[in-house]
């Protein structure tokens, strides 16, 4: 029994001892030279037409569905790389420090870059509050390159971003009558 016990044992080590110099038959992993990478300077964001000039965006005029309103115009000083697409997040928030920011889904058509006013409506809310006084919405942008399911952060870091723009906006008129002052009697 001890015999069997040593011999099976002799053969597992040669075994292992045999496999040093195998090579795999499998080739080398494909791989595929990088695409072009955009620079961050290759995307520049200027004031859209419902913002431009110091204009007041009144979202009161935006109440035709579907209407949508052209907080930015994107200009490319390089060429986009084909295969993608820009998507572009707006961030809005009271100051120029953007300490406190509410995301904005935004959409690319050319050159334009659009938000809904339902969604301004909210980030201003979010941000500023529910006074309906026009107040100063500071703007900046996210820019990605999308293919497919895939996603690239355009800029170079994790924290760079465009803008940032100035943006006097009057929120839709409120339901709630908020008077100047209020006496208790």
């Amino acid at each position: 029994m001890k015999k069997i016990a040593f011999l099976s044992a002799l053969a597992l080590c040669l075994g292992f001892t045999s496999c040093d110099n195998y090579e795999e038959p499998n080739p080398p992993a494909q791989s595929n030279p990088q695409e072009t990478v955009l620079e961050a300077n290759g995307l520049a964001f200027s004031q859209g037409a419902d913002a431009a000039d110091g204009q007041v965006i009144s979202l009161a005029q935006y109440n035709d569905e579907g209407k949508q309103v052209e907080v930015a115009k994107v200009d490319f000083t390089q060429e986009f790389p084909a295969s993608y697409d820009l998507k572009v997040v707006m961030e809005v928030a009271k100051d120029n420090t953007f300490g406190r920011v509410a995301q904005i889904p935004a959409v690319v058509n050319g050159n334009s870059v659009t938000v809904s006013p339902d969604d301004l409506q909210g980030g201003f809310v979010s941000v500023i509050g529910k006074n309906p006084a026009q107040a100063t919405l500071y703007g900046r942008f996210v820019a990605y390159a999308v293919k497919g399911d895939e996603q690239v952060r355009l800029g170079g870091s994790a924290d760079f971003t465009y803008g940032p723009l100035e943006y006097k906006v009057i929120p839709f008129p409120s339901d709630v009558v908020i008077e100047e002052a209020y006496y208790l009697i």
